[in-house]
């Protein structure tokens, strides 16, 4: 038997008229569905922000890994003043060396995640979307270095760019819809 949102409503402001309230509504919010023999089936559900922040982590990890990868074989032998990037924030780490780029990388990640978390609904999509186009076009810059193939690769990366955002979006909306 699958408890729909209506009936989770229901139950939960039915709850809150128990003796024991606090102890009901986690009962009743830590399941979704019955099995056959009446034991709780338990179901991981992301935020609906966790949606907004797929893509940005998405194409900011594939961003620093295609940076990580388009390195000369010189910076790779240690001279890291041999770094090639053309966005001065992540040049600075990346000529410290792979491992400072890699935190920098992380820090930017919690960065913008927080942000997205904390953020009104309208910034955090703003952000989100420009997060996203930002390092999209970053690991597509890097895709056409390899010719003509490099440029299919490039085209095939916006176009998953642009698929990612909306459904990542259309999730969120979804998700925010039944938590009104």
């Amino acid at each position: 038997m699958v408890i729909c949102s209506r009936t989770l409503y229901a139950a939960r402001r039915s709850a809150t008229n128990c003796r024991n309230s606090a102890e009901s509504i986690d009962q009743v919010t830590s399941f979704y569905s019955l099995a056959d023999d009446g034991r709780p089936m338990y179901r991981i559900q992301m935020k609906p922000r966790c949606w907004l922040l797929f893509g940005p982590l998405l194409f900011c990890l594939l961003d620093g890994g295609l940076t990580l990868q388009g390195q000369s074989q010189r910076y790779w032998d240690g001279r890291y003043d041999q770094a090639e990037e053309m966005n001065p924030l992540g040049l600075w780490p990346l000529r410290q060396g792979p491992d400072m780029f890699l935190i920098a990388l992380f820090c930017w990640i919690t960065t913008f995640g927080f942000a997205i978390f904390l953020l009104p609904e309208n910034l955090a999509r703003v952000l989100a979307f420009a997060v996203q186009l930002g390092h999209s076009l970053g690991a597509s810059s890097w895709l056409a270095r390899h010719g003509i193939f490099g440029w299919a690769a490039l085209a095939s990366l916006l176009l998953c760019s642009r698929l990612i955002l909306d459904w990542t979006w259309k999730k969120y909306d979804e998700r925010w819809a039944v938590r009104k």
